[in-house]
């Protein structure tokens, strides 16, 4: 095989074997997203989230203090691979599981940014939880990426989110 040959086949499995790593690197960064979005919501799982204005009176809480407004942002790009995937699915008409995926990290993870807010600003209760996504666009005009965004009212209770009900 002379050197021509061989170039050739560089040139030919080079794009194949950079899309075969951006897989592996893009499932590796994934999962340790997920796993750092697992530990962040035990750790804040004291905060309540209720998408009512009021605290439900059935729980016998009542806010005290400051009320502050409160919001999570995040914004995840969309990898070549995923693109490629979601491209090939919408082709045959399937669910774009990849997008559902990064749609699910990307609420979690802004659900935990408001979460943190509320716990800097002493609050155990969110009320009037809210949340928008939106598409981030390219310089082609296509989408790049995706932004997520929950907000609500972070609200601290007199007995700091532990409730009995009240009984009738």
């Amino acid at each position: 095989m002379d050197t021509v040959q061989k170039i050739q086949i560089v040139f030919f499995f080079w794009p194949l074997l950079l899309l075969i790593l951006g897989f592996f690197t893009g499932r590796l960064i994934s999962k340790r997203h997920l796993a750092r979005i697992e530990r962040a919501e035990e750790d804040l799982s004291h905060i309540q989230l209720w998408t009512s204005e009021t605290l439900p009176q059935a729980l016998n809480l009542n806010a005290m203090g400051d009320n502050n407004l409160v919001d999570g942002n995040v914004t995840l790009s969309l990898d070549v691979f995923r693109q490629l995937l979601n491209a090939f699915s919408n082709i045959f008409g399937r669910n774009l599981k990849s997008a559902e995926e990064l749609c699910e990290r990307g609420r979690r993870e802004a659900i935990i940014r408001m979460k943190r807010k509320a716990q800097d600003l002493g609050a155990d209760q969110i009320l009037h939880v809210r949340f928008s996504g939106y598409s981030v666009l390219g310089k082609s005009g296509r989408a790049s990426g995706l932004e997520f965004l929950a907000y609500g009212t972070a609200v601290k209770t007199q007995n700091g989110g532990r409730y009995e009900p009240i009984t009738v």
